[in-house]
C-alpha cells in the first residue's frame, strides 16, 4: 500500500502515536492494531 507521506500521518490508534514515515509500518504497529490516516493541515 502506497500511503501519500507528504499529505497525511498515520497514527496508531491504541498507543496514539503517530507513526515513522521513514520505517516500514509492519514494524511499528502490531497485527491487528488500529490505524488512522489524518491530514496534515496548516491553519495559517
Amino acid at each position: 500500500m502506497i500511503l501519500p507521506w507528504g499529505q497525511a500521518h498515520l497514527r496508531e490508534d491504541r498507543s496514539c502515536t503517530f507513526l515513522d514515515d521513514q520505517r516500514p509500518i509492519g514494524e511499528q504497529i502490531e497485527p491487528e492494531a488500529h490505524a488512522t490516516l489524518t491530514p496534515k493541515t496548516h491553519l495559517g
